[in-house]
């Protein structure tokens, strides 16, 4: 499975603004994880030419069970295209959930966009790593706690470790009163370790007693250089998430 290439058409993203961005530039070459800027770089680029991002989110609790699976595409101005036409020749429409986008994952992908052509005008190909299925062994966030998932040996890009403190999100009003902003940490680290122990340092940012959302995720992405100056990519992640009470 993980050598079969899949041929994905995605149909055009209309009417390109010709403004440029900067160019992106990632630095995941050959490497066991991307940074942490760039690994959030990822999971938000936002390129000239439009993006096209595939992603599945689950729970802990309800991973086995219930994931939600999504794919889109964006213009510059951010406004969804009609419909484009996965390789089973099915149509998926612009917000449209489907389960037949998790046969997508653990693969690579052939890809080309309509009407626009990269500079060598050949197809490209994008890695998207398996779904991810995590375990962790503790109910509360705490030092000690043990994250273990499924590995994919094909990903050269890592997974993110982060989670998210919000005042708004907070039950106990010690809490929110002495920690009026938001907090967000991570680590990044090679996907082939299997599992990781939460550290002193990583919840060093945190209120003892407040509520987080942690997250893994893992990505795949590829960025192709269009004829017309403009920059496209397409992203994949995988990402589950538990919501925590901190204890230290």
């Amino acid at each position: 499975m993980k050598s079969t290439k899949t041929y994905i058409l995605l149909i055009s993203i209309l009417s390109l603004l010709s403004c440029q961005n900067e160019e992106i530039s990632i630095n995941n070459t050959k490497s066991n994880t991307l940074s942490i800027n760039d690994y959030f770089k990822v999971l938000t680029l936002k390129p000239s030419g439009g993006r096209i991002k595939i992603e599945s989110h689950a729970t802990i609790d309800f991973q086995n069970r219930f994931r939600r699976n999504s794919i889109m595409a964006t213009k510059r101005n951010r406004k969804f295209i009609k419909n484009y036409s996965l390789n089973n020749g099915k149509t998926v429409l612009k917000t449209k959930t489907n389960n037949d986008i998790s046969s997508l994952f653990g693969k690579e992908i052939s890809y080309k966009i309509d009407n626009i052509s990269n500079k060598d005008n050949t197809e490209n190909n994008v890695y998207i790593p398996e779904l991810l299925t995590v375990n962790i062994n503790t109910e509360e966030f705490q030092v000690g706690t043990i994250v273990s998932w499924n590995v994919d040996t094909l990903n050269t890009n890592g997974l993110i470790l982060w989670y998210e403190y919000s005042p708004s999100f907070q039950d106990k009003k010690e809490v929110i009163e002495n920690n009026f902003k938001h907090i967000r940490g991570a680590i990044t680290i090679p996907d082939e370790i299997g599992e990781y122990s939460i550290t002193e340092n990583d919840l060093s940012l945190l209120p003892n007693m407040s509520r987080i959302t942690f997250h893994v995720t893992r990505a795949g992405f590829d960025i192709s250089n269009n004829e017309d100056g403009n920059q496209t990519a397409v992203i994949a992640a995988t990402t589950v998430s538990k919501d925590f009470r901190v204890t230290k």
